[in-house]
């Protein structure tokens, strides 16, 4: 077994990068990490990807994550079960958060529930058609505003910018990898928004959005944030500026789910380093 393919394809690695983004979001806002939390964040994002993998249909080709995918999908099905199992032990342990964890389990299902090719979940494939903004906002809501909300911090300003930066930032991320899948969403009648501009609308579209981004950066500044935290919370988007070009024009498995993927994460790896140095 390949373990870099392992670490990858069988989702590990953007489990972690959930982690890192909670955590991020709990030393931003100097509160103690909610241990369970993390451990749920783990947990429920192997479980939701595994599930979400394991429905994708035997599509074998140029495309190493399909051909792993196709090969080994028995560890898929592991991987999810044994996931899913500490997700409900978890769910357990923070049951005082019981409703709100579970809406955004139940959202999250939704969107990888569209891949079932039987009814009802078949129609879910014509109304999901802002699932773009939809997947931004799910992960939002479980590695900013969730956790906010369970360590019971203050919705102030600064707060309510944060989540929004979080959110466009995962937003212009999320546009590359729905322009890549247009040919896979028309093959299975799923309605794309994304896939309704041309290249040059598209580049558009992804600037404005990571201009806003950075304008939230800058907001973020004034209400408080160091210039290396500023720097550290801008970082991501200063290689995003530079990614669209090869994003569009490339099917590198690795590309989009080790470096883009990665990218949601700089800001908290950077900022693990600076508080370890520091």
């Amino acid at each position: 077994m390949n373990l870099k393919k392992l670490i990858v394809f069988g989702n590990v690695f953007i489990s972690i990068c959930a982690v890192v983004m909670c955590l991020y979001t709990y030393y931003t806002f100097n509160t103690d990490p909610e241990i369970n939390y993390l451990l749920f964040l783990f947990f429920a994002t192997m479980t939701s990807y595994s599930f979400h993998w394991y429905l994708t249909p035997d599509v074998s080709g140029p495309s190493p994550r399909f051909d792993w995918v196709d090969k080994n999908k028995k560890i898929l099905l592991f991987f999810f079960l044994i996931s899913f199992s500490a997700t409900l032990i978890l769910i357990y342990l923070l049951k005082d958060h019981f409703f709100l964890i579970t809406a955004a389990a139940i959202l999250t299902f939704i969107y990888s529930a569209a891949k079932i090719s039987k009814a009802p979940f078949i129609y879910l494939r014509k109304i999901i058609i802002g699932k773009t903004a939809y997947l931004a906002g799910i992960w939002t809501f479980v590695t900013t505003a969730l956790p906010l909300i369970i360590s019971h911090n203050e919705f102030n300003n600064l707060a309510m910018l944060f989540i929004l930066n979080r959110f466009l930032l995962i937003y212009v991320i999320c546009i590359l990898f729905d322009y890549r899948d247009i040919e896979e969403d028309r093959k299975n009648d799923v309605k794309n928004l994304i896939g309704k501009f041309s290249e040059k609308n598209l580049r558009i579209f992804y600037f404005i959005f990571l201009g806003l981004f950075f304008i939230s950066s800058l907001f973020i500044y004034i209400f408080g944030f160091s210039e290396i935290d500023l720097i550290i919370l801008i970082f991501p988007g200063i290689l995003l500026s530079f990614s669209f070009g090869h994003s569009i024009n490339t099917r590198s498995d690795y590309w989009y789910y080790f470096y883009l993927d990665g990218l949601m994460m700089l800001s908290g790896v950077l900022y693990l380093l600076k508080i370890t140095l520091s």
